[in-house]
């Protein structure tokens, strides 16, 4: 419910060198060396000019129609230029779409799939992008993945869509081997069905629990202009949750909604169903006993009363109650966006310095 990138600065001062120091090594990761600096068999470049081939066989242009086959050999033309191939994994939020555009430039809407009695053949040029070139559940399995998350300190955070859910990486042993598991999903923000070649683009990976992602996403179709991206807007700023006014009075707290403090027509309250969700929470981030903690020291919350020690009292016992006292330190405890926002309500001044 921030954004990550105000995540990373409880890591680092420089949180776009961290960036682009994870986006290069990722690079780096898909693109295994020999000794003698030729790109190894199971590299993203090699796997790309492997794929060229098989489409140019009898078989697969009767299947499909040398012209459909035509434009496919041309995206993978372009993609086999290392150069081209990189930004696709390095690019930025904001030049995904730029990305998509420059694809459907070379590609027609029905080039990725053939779809024969309702379903999308195996042999369709989009699934064998992700099978055979952008290979996604190899990426996802492996410690590369694994020791990025940690790195980007993901383990033991919160779903930065909900901050709802903690995410974990947990150390699995049995009497033979010691692996690791990352305890949450990757959400490809653009779907990797729809878009394959993003498959394994950075930014278009979003740390995310599986009730955000599985649960309520599904196969909804996220875009930039229409959803938050975790790396490019954030919630904490474009929204806050709003409790009845009785909380004031130390009456029993309800949610009357998510209010909107921004332009931007933002679609991912509704999908994944935040509201609702939240509603069910109120119990588990223990707001009834916030607001009777702030509801106590409310007179010192107001113009023109002054009582320092009573002031650092009450900061004493919201950090007690495990208050985050930073932006960039929401996600490092569930519900923290709904508990600071309720604070928010008692002292909209800022009076304690706590938002």
């Amino acid at each position: 419910m921030i954004s990550i990138l105000k995540h990373l600065e409880t890591l680092t001062d420089n949180v776009s060198f961290l960036l682009s120091e994870t986006v290069e090594e990722l690079w780096e990761d898909l693109n295994p060396q020999n000794i003698d600096g030729s790109y190894s068999a199971r590299s993203l470049i090699a796997r790309v000019h492997a794929l060229r081939p098989e489409l140019e066989k009898a078989d697969y242009v009767a299947l499909v129609g040398a012209e459909i086959v035509a434009r496919q050999l041309t995206y993978i033309d372009y993609i086999s230029d290392s150069s081209n191939l990189k930004k696709i994994i390095t690019a930025a939020p904001q030049q995904l779409d730029d990305i998509i555009e420059h694809a459907n430039t070379i590609l027609r809407p029905g080039d990725l799939f053939i779809i024969e009695n309702e379903k999308i053949h195996p042999k369709s040029f989009g699934p064998r992008l992700l099978s055979q070139v952008f290979t996604y559940s190899n990426y996802r399995s492996s410690h590369q993945c694994i020791n990025r998350y940690r790195k980007l300190g993901f383990d033991g955070s919160t779903c930065p869509y909900c901050n709802e859910v903690i995410m974990r990486i947990v150390r699995v042993e049995d009497e033979h081997t010691v692996d690791e598991k990352m305890l949450f999903d990757i959400d490809h923000f653009y779907s990797k069905s729809l878009y394959p070649y993003l498959a394994l683009s950075f930014y278009n990976h979003i740390p995310s629990c599986k009730s955000c992602n599985q649960g309520f996403k599904g196969t909804k179709e996220f875009t930039l202009a229409t959803h938050i991206h975790p790396y490019n807007r954030c919630f904490d700023t474009l929204y806050n949750f709003q409790l009845n006014h009785g909380v004031l009075r130390n009456e029993a707290p309800n949610l009357l909604g998510i209010r909107k403090k921004s332009i931007f027509d933002d679609k991912l309250l509704t999908d994944l169903k935040l509201e609702s969700r939240y509603r069910g929470n109120l119990e588990p981030a223990r707001i009834t006993d916030l607001i009777e903690i702030l509801a106590n020291y409310s007179h010192l919350l107001r113009g023109g009363v002054t009582n320092e020690d009573e002031r650092a009292r009450l900061k004493q016992r919201l950090k007690d109650f495990g208050i985050i006292a930073t932006q960039q330190r929401i996600l490092k405890r569930c519900y923290s966006k709904l508990q600071r926002d309720t604070i928010a309500m008692f002292d909209p001044d800022n009076v304690l310095q706590l938002l």
